[in-house]
């Protein structure tokens, strides 16, 4: 669901990097006007504006939004959103937005779990803001809701007083890009048919998925100047010549991480991992995590990785049982540029080929027996092809998460509530009896040895 006062000003965060640090900005935007508002101590003043989202299909939550929405647009005078799904099934007196209306709101209000707020997050592709969230418990473990929905009144009215302050945690999002080779390889027509069927599939279960023929033009990618950036390395490291084979594939957007993993296949996936520019190994595992610090308490701290608090500028990439025992998870820096490459089905198929226009053999890679699948967030899984180039670097679209508590404590308490973290009972004390017994003991082990 999504409420937002009518003929106000919105607010966003823009992250820019200087001197290889990052920093975050707030900007106002007043009819097309962008300003620059002062934030000091991390801390930011509350807008009148909100937007909120529900947990699906929960009885006691679908009660809970009618109730907020009420408030809302009764005593708070705010316009209010609904998906269009839920606004046919289930609220079909409110409004339903649209995927143009997206990054327009001013406040999204979560009501349910970690998940809910996964799903309304990646909504935000193509490049859209997203707008501060504030999260209320409803879910079955809340890591990322610190606050009761009993209290929603209280919590709201304090976040949209003018001139109250308050603590927030701008948490960095990930972007792959993904570029696929433009023309087919000489295969079966069973491999043909069935790249069809689930190409068909992702582009009506995934978000965002944009297919475009030329690499430089997509109306919901980055920046162009990012794009050009990232394309001029992808020649200067893979080859201008190998580039021009491939076209932009689709552009997505992360806050937990990105998974590759074998779907329904028996066999491992077999991918080679790039890190700035330097081919560092191929994985062999049944996946491959990329994630952020707020999704290292997620799959990848399952599949042994580290917990990272949110304001580590980093990038944690973590292998699902990998073949190799020695293959560990590693952090890398947040301005990292990762490459994750899908070798060809086999060598004779890599080389088989020449192209027409350039005479040029392909390139070649080792054997891999599948294609992986790729998905993030949660969401549907898309099929990837052989030859597939994805990009992984940080997005420009962090998001902004209300806290009630400074951001350590908050963190760590989570930990200790939500996931036991090292709850044990506390060692005892050794009697003092006990002591002396063991300090006479052994005096009379060195007297022993003395007389030898």
């Amino acid at each position: 669901m999504t409420a937002c006062k009518e003929n106000t000003e919105s607010s966003f965060y823009e992250e820019n990097k200087k001197n290889g640090k990052v920093s975050f900005a707030l900007i106002e935007c007043n009819h097309g006007k962008y300003t620059q508002v002062e934030m000091k101590d991390n801390q930011i003043r509350s807008r009148d504006h909100c937007t909120s989202a529900q947990r699906f299909r929960d009885a006691q939550t679908s009660r809970d939004l009618k109730e907020l929405a009420e408030w809302l647009i009764n005593e708070k005078k705010m316009k209010v959103l609904v998906e269009p799904e839920v606004h046919q099934k289930e609220f079909p007196e409110y409004l339903a937005f649209d995927a143009k209306s997206l990054g327009n709101q001013d406040l999204l209000i979560v009501i349910g779990g970690d998940g809910t707020l996964l799903y309304i997050v990646s909504l935000f592709q193509g490049g859209k803001s997203v707008p501060p969230v504030l999260s209320f418990a409803r879910g079955s473990l809340g890591f990322l809701t610190p606050f009761q929905f009993a209290d929603y009144k209280s919590v709201i009215q304090k976040f949209i007083t003018p001139n109250e302050r308050h603590l927030v945690a701008i948490r960095m999002r990930i972007v792959c890009t993904i570029y696929r080779y433009s023309e087919k390889l000489l295969k079966n027509d069973n491999i043909k048919e069935k790249e069809k069927k689930d190409t068909d599939k992702d582009k009506e279960t995934s978000p965002s998925l944009e297919r475009c023929s030329d690499d430089k033009q997509s109306a919901n990618s980055q920046s162009s100047s990012m794009l050009d950036k990232q394309w001029s390395q992808l020649c200067s490291y893979f080859g201008e010549q190998r580039m021009k084979e491939y076209t932009l594939f689709g552009e997505y957007h992360a806050l937990n991480e990105f998974l590759l993993h074998r779907g329904r296949s028996q066999n491992m996936i077999h991918v080679n991992l790039h890190v700035d520019n330097n081919k560092i190994t191929a994985v062999q595992s049944d996946g491959l995590i990329i994630s952020t610090p707020t999704g290292s308490t997620a799959y990848s701290v399952s599949a042994g990785g580290s917990l990272i608090t949110p304001n580590v500028p980093c990038i944690a990439i973590t292998p699902i049982c990998p073949h190799t025992l020695s293959f560990r998870p590693v952090i890398v820096a947040d301005s990292a540029l990762i490459y994750v490459t899908v070798p060809w089905v086999s060598l004779f198929f890599c080389l088989i080929y020449i192209s027409i226009r350039t005479h040029k053999f392909l390139w070649g890679e080792k054997n891999s027996r599948l294609c992986p699948e790729f998905s993030f967030d949660g969401r549907p899984p898309i099929s990837l092809s052989y030859g597939d180039i994805l990009v992984v670097c940080q997005s420009e679209y962090p998001v902004t998460t209300f806290k009630g508590s400074p951001y350590q404590c908050e963190w760590f308490s989570n930990l200790v509530e939500k996931f036991n973290w090292n709850i044990r009972e506390i060692q005892k004390q050794i009697p003092e009896h006990s002591s002396s017994s063991l300090s006479n003991g052994l005096n009379t082990i060195n007297a022993s040895y003395s007389d030898l």
